[in-house]
């Protein structure tokens, strides 16, 4: 196995990016792909943990929340599953950066429903707060639905409760089809809305995160501080998001698991005075696989135990790695066996196949790690 090989990756350069670009107050949460009830609850769930985990009042927290929900539902109203559009999966994120929050989706809708939602949005982007009350009770005595489900009420909430307006952008896909992005933040009252604008990602920013995902087609991503009490529950909600054979779905989940506890246990952490460890974990789906992988900060001195554990979990024959493996297990304490980490073997025996990682120098003090397995669908 060649070390490094991960850096050939056409998506490497993107992980790399977002992970060096975070910093330990910020948060990135996307998942593209079809929104079922069941992945939408999930969505809702896992984001609503990470919300729970930032330290930002309880009031913000609630915003935060009421706006998602708000969002997939807008999805889950508008969008389309077109046979004639080459892109089909909705999208949502979730970041944090500072104090702010910010919620995005994309998703796919009709040429012809432009118009309506373009003047819905222009509408209540247009009102101050007491004109958008007045609206907002004006709407709802009226009982102005529309064919989707919605009235524009969810909309006029989003600008209430943010107390910001909506960013959105259409950006045609062929004559009956076009994506809509849609794009909220909320903050402090106090936040200078001018220098939030400067910190936040942008409508082309969402547009160019899209391109990204749609050409290395991820499905998940998910760039924040894991803390060991939070992973079961994030993998609850990431399990319900792999719409695969139950056995399929279990090595997934498994591996994400072990990924994300290598991150928990053994990252390099900027600031030890901060719980938990910064990382990154995606999902990508290419070729009938699941390329399951995470990224971290190590320690320049651990450096060559990495590289020696993946020599010995690369470099065996399955049948022989079985055994290590078995005695491993049995012989916890022996530290002739202990070195070569039960994590990576159980990984390597799970998939199949050998694990890709990459070790890439950062500063004197840090290299950044990534690690990836993959599973056949």
């Amino acid at each position: 196995m060649v070390e490094n090989q991960l850096e050939q990756r056409p998506y490497y350069s993107y992980i790399y990016d977002t992970f060096l670009s975070r910093s330990f107050d910020e948060m990135d949460y996307i998942y593209r792909g079809n929104f079922t009830t069941n992945i939408t609850e999930k969505i809702l769930n896992l984001s609503e943990l990470n919300i729970n985990s930032a330290i930002e009042p309880s009031n913000i927290k609630k915003r935060v929340y009421y706006i998602m929900v708000e969002c997939i539902q807008n999805i889950t109203r508008y969008q389309e599953n077109a046979k004639t559009a080459e892109e089909t999966s909705s999208l949502f994120m979730i970041s944090k950066k500072g104090s702010c929050f910010y919620v995005s989706t994309g998703n796919l809708i009709k040429t012809e429903k432009i118009d309506a939602l373009r003047a819905q949005i222009d509408k209540v982007n247009s009102l101050d707060k007491e004109d958008l009350d007045r609206y907002f009770k004006e709407v709802l005595a009226n009982e102005a639905f529309t064919d989707g489900g919605g009235a524009g009420l969810g909309l006029i909430n989003m600008v209430r409760k943010s107390g910001n307006k909506l960013l959105y952008e259409f950006r045609h896909v062929n004559n009956q089809y076009a994506y809509f992005y849609l794009y909220s933040v909320i903050s402090k009252a106090t936040d200078d809305l001018e220098n939030i604008h400067k910190k936040a990602f942008t409508v082309d920013d969402l547009k160019l995160m899209h391109d990204q995902f749609n050409r290395h087609n991820f499905s998940l991503l998910h760039c924040n501080v894991f803390k060991q009490d939070k992973l079961l529950g994030l993998m609850s909600s990431v399990e319900k998001q792999i719409d695969e054979k139950l056995y399929v779905k279990r090595k997934v989940f498994n591996i994400l698991l072990e990924l994300m506890q290598n991150v928990v246990h053994h990252a390099y952490s900027l600031d030890e005075n901060i719980e938990g460890r910064p990382g990154i974990v995606y999902v990508i789906i290419q070729d009938d696989y699941y390329h399951i992988g995470a990224g971290n900060f190590v320690d320049n001195h651990n450096i060559y135990e990495i590289q020696t554990r993946m020599a010995t979990v690369n470099d065996l024959a399955i049948d022989e790695l079985q055994k290590v493996y078995d005695y491993q297990l049995l012989n916890f304490a022996d530290e002739a066996y202990n070195k070569h980490g039960l994590g990576f073997m159980d990984m390597r025996l799970k998939t199949g196949k050998c694990i890709d990682y990459s070790i890439k120098k950062i500063d004197e003090n840090k290299s950044f790690l990534l690690l990836e397995a993959q599973i056949k669908k």
